[in-house]
């Protein structure tokens, strides 16, 4: 079993399992009893912690130059894991004391041992990476998907964090099999929204697709992204989960400029987008012609638009994203 300061030690025996028997693909040995974590490495000299995840939890797959955060499936079983993995092998001692963090925690807690892997591994890309600046209008939209996070977390909080698959690079905000959610944060009240994307309006056959605008204002009595975080968490939301789907939207909570602070004034307005809801559709331009388009914004006034939801409408639908 690894302890502190053994983790380096336990990689470099599975380094060199793997170099006596080049069909593993990948090895892994229990960090701590109960299977929870283990320690793995494959033939690409890549350095591996895993963390077993319950089936209801959503992985963000993610990568960067030097790690890479998957999921991997253990063959025989089944079960599910959240796989870290380092890629640079001249990284393999901070890696290691990244385990051993990770144990130690894990030992001294006893919380899961995926959100410790999470909550440990944003404190290390926060500890490195230095802020940067966005604009309100950057922290607006955020904002604004945090809000609409919130109202699904009202209903069922771990759902709801499955369900938001924009902060993944998906097309829409939130997904589910009964309906697909787009979120449209604006800093006046109107009509007018923008559309940054020729599939933004695209609706998939036999699943509804609704369109919500937010009035999202700046307001020195307001809530900043950090209040959001808290709220989330008190409704239920793991904090681990929260940060690192705002991360992978380039936001690094406590590390960002978190100063504008945002009020929703009014209720949200939505609508069921239809054929003949206005916009553009990926349809609309062959696909020759739109593998060139690399960007695509423009304004859509929706005062006359069809498909406009009243509030009971709108509170049912948001009802069944959530329900399982």
């Amino acid at each position: 079993m690894a302890t502190m300061s053994d983790s380096y030690g336990t990689f470099s025996l599975l380094l060199g399992t793997i170099d006596r028997d080049p069909a593993v693909t990948l090895s892994t040995v229990p960090a701590l009893p109960g299977d929870g974590l283990r320690l793995g490495a494959d033939p690409g000299w890549h350095r591996h912690i895993l963390a077993k995840v319950p089936d209801n939890f959503t992985i963000a797959p993610r990568r960067d130059a030097s790690t890479e955060l998957a999921e991997w499936t253990e063959p025989g079983t089944n079960q599910r894991f959240l796989d870290l993995i380092c890629r640079d092998d001249a990284l393999g001692q901070v890696f290691s004391a990244l385990a051993d963090s990770v144990i130690e925690s894990i030992e001294a807690s006893e919380e899961p041992p995926h959100e410790v892997l999470l909550h440990l591994l944003d404190q290390w890309r926060r500890l490195f990476r230095p802020a940067k600046p966005f604009s309100d209008k950057e922290m607006r939209s955020i904002f604004g998907r945090l809000w609409m996070l919130s109202l699904l977390a009202e209903r069922n909080p771990l759902l709801a964090l499955e369900r938001w698959m924009g902060s993944r690079g998906e097309q829409h905000d939130f997904v589910s099999p009964r309906g697909q959610l787009q979120v449209q944060s604006i800093k006046r009240d109107g009509q007018d929204v923008t559309i940054s994307s020729l599939s933004q309006l695209d609706s998939i056959a036999g699943v509804s697709l609704v369109l919500v605008r937010l009035h999202v204002e700046l307001s020195p009595d307001g809530q900043n992204i950090g209040d959001m975080v808290t709220k989330l968490v008190g409704m239920g939301c793991p904090r681990a989960t929260v940060v690192e789907a705002i991360s992978a939207m380039g936001y690094l909570v406590g590390v960002d400029a978190d100063e504008s602070r945002f009020i929703v004034p009014t209720p949200p307005i939505a609508w069921h987008i239809t054929d003949d809801f206005p916009g553009l559709r990926s349809s609309d331009v062959s696909e020759k012609r739109r593998a060139a388009i690399t960007k695509l914004s423009y304004s859509l006034d929706l005062e006359k638009a069809p498909g406009r939801m009243s509030p009971k409408e709108l509170n049912s639908f948001l009802d069944e994203l959530v329900s399982q």
